[in-house]
């Protein structure tokens, strides 16, 4: 049974030993407040909000534990979704699966663009790159006349952006940048456009802009480096060698790429090794005098 959210607000008023009258300080009467709670009335946005400021809690924290306490299947879809760091099948099987039983019973956009871009990257993994590109295009073409995109819209382009020719997937890279500068305060902006910068190096790359490439993979790689991620920051280092061999710097690009290396070696990650070869043998095509 769905636990409303007046009813989790109580909840977490009780185990905090707030009264009624604290919770509803400066936003309502006490009578008002005890119906919401009830769920007898709604409030406003904005009342929500001092609320959740008077019960020391934020609006992200809230909706998580709403999640938690309604066994949100969309929700569940969505962390899923938003945890996927590679392309994990048995993890994009089961959102396909769980993404088409709620598509059964629920009319939902952006459910049905998880479930397109996730079979779009298990046709990656297939090397059926046409069938990824028709998933792929879907979303394209949804998202392509809008005035402004939001954080939701942006998490899903990301994961499909190597699918576009580069002019569009150039052109999308740099939309996608400018409508995320009004979340520069937003908590979760370098976990979402962190991603989006690491993937136009790969597109400057294919497109041989190598300057451009080198300059923003180092503001990536010194961003991994403050947050300490280790298989980013290696992935990054295995990009600025093969920088540096394209530019000549044959010395110092051995020494870059063996640091590369040596961070998985020193990690004991097999998968990371693997990850660093396919990224340096798919680079060194790339780049190629006659590629």
């Amino acid at each position: 049974m769905s636990k409303g959210i007046g009813l989790i607000i109580k909840e977490i008023r009780k185990s905090k030993n707030y009264s009624q009258t604290i919770a509803a300080d400066s936003i309502m009467h006490q009578t008002n407040y005890s119906k919401f709670e009830l769920g007898e009335i709604e409030i406003s946005y904005d009342k929500f909000k001092k609320l959740l400021i008077n019960l020391e809690l934020d609006i992200v924290e809230f909706e998580y534990l709403y999640a938690l306490k309604n066994n949100s299947s969309r929700q569940d879809i969505i962390h899923y979704f938003y945890k996927l760091r590679f392309i994990d099948i048995k993890q994009l099987n089961q959102i396909i699966t769980d993404s088409k039983k709620y598509l059964e019973n629920n009319s939902d956009r952006y459910i049905d663009d998880i479930y397109s871009v996730s079979k779009a990257l298990i046709a990656v993994k297939n090397d059926n790159f046409d069938e990824a590109k028709k998933y792929a295009y879907k979303i394209w073409e949804r998202l392509e006349n809008l005035d402004s995109w939001y954080l939701a819209d942006i998490k899903l382009i990301n994961n499909i952006l190597f699918l576009f020719p580069i002019d569009t997937a150039e052109y999308i890279s740099e939309f996608a940048l400018k409508q995320g500068l009004k979340y520069e305060r937003h908590p979760e902006y370098e976990n979402i456009f962190l991603p989006f910068k690491y993937n136009l190096v790969h597109l400057l790359l294919r497109e041989r802009k190598i300057k451009e490439a080198m300059y923003l993979n180092e503001e990536v790689l010194n961003t991994f480096k403050e947050k300490k991620l280790y298989t980013q920051i290696a992935l990054c280092t295995l990009r600025k060698s093969m920088i540096e061999r394209y530019s000549n710097e044959e010395v110092l690009a051995k020494e870059t790429l063996k640091s590369a290396y040596l961070i998985a070696e020193a990690l004991n990650d097999t998968a990371l090794t693997v990850s660093l070869k396919k990224e340096e043998l798919y680079i060194n095509s790339i780049l190629a005098p006659n590629s």
